[in-house]
């Protein structure tokens, strides 16, 4: 009875630009498939080289073979998209350290300015969707008739008392009495 394995595969998990299948293999650059599969090319043709022709120990032709293959791997394999193996072991190894100096861009009571603003345009907002219901509508009308309603009275009340003033105009005089002694005296008879 021979085993069957089931393999769950997930082809969204693949990487197409990786090179069969293997993740350092993506992202490369065509220098970089160059320096690598190169390095690949030498590393195997200088092995077999040695190992048929010259008469090199098998230990020593395989280093020298690996170290030709570990070149091409430092400098044509991807750690990820932007950092190759040979960068990326000189960031584990030497931990560069980037100080940056800054000063916030944003004050604290700008942001609290910026808050308050915003909640009073989305007060306003609503306050306008509400304005626009058709029951807002129509208690608008309703001031709005009453107001106009009210100024037509008040106008032609106003215009009916200055019609009857006009129409009733009665003048009241009262006389002033002037003894004849002052009389005399005012127009200068002494």
């Amino acid at each position: 009875m021979a085993l069957q394995f089931e393999r769950n595969v997930n082809l969204e998990e693949i990487d197409s630009d990786a090179v069969l299948g293997i993740k350092y293999l993506s992202h490369q650059t065509l220098l970089q498939k160059a320096i690598f599969w190169g390095c690949v090319v030498i590393a195997v043709v200088f092995f077999l080289m040695t190992q048929l022709f010259a008469i090199l120990p098998f230990i020593l032709s395989f280093f020298v073979s690996m170290l030709f293959a570990g070149i091409g791997f430092l400098f044509g394999a991807n750690q990820n998209e932007n950092l190759t193996i040979a960068q990326y072991v000189k960031l584990l190894f030497f931990k560069p350290v980037r100080y940056v100096d800054f000063k916030s861009t944003e004050d604290i009571y700008m942001m609290q300015d910026e808050a308050i603003k915003i909640k009073e345009e989305e007060d306003a907002r609503k306050k306008r969707e509400q304005s626009a219901s058709p029951e807002s509508q129509r208690k608008l009308l309703i001031i709005f008739a009453t107001i106009c309603t009210l100024a037509v009275v008040i106008f032609i009340a106003g215009m009916s008392v200055k019609a009857y003033k006009n129409s009733h105009f009665e003048h009241h005089t009262i006389g002033l009495y002037i003894p004849y002694e002052m009389d005399s005296y005012l127009k200068g008879e002494t």
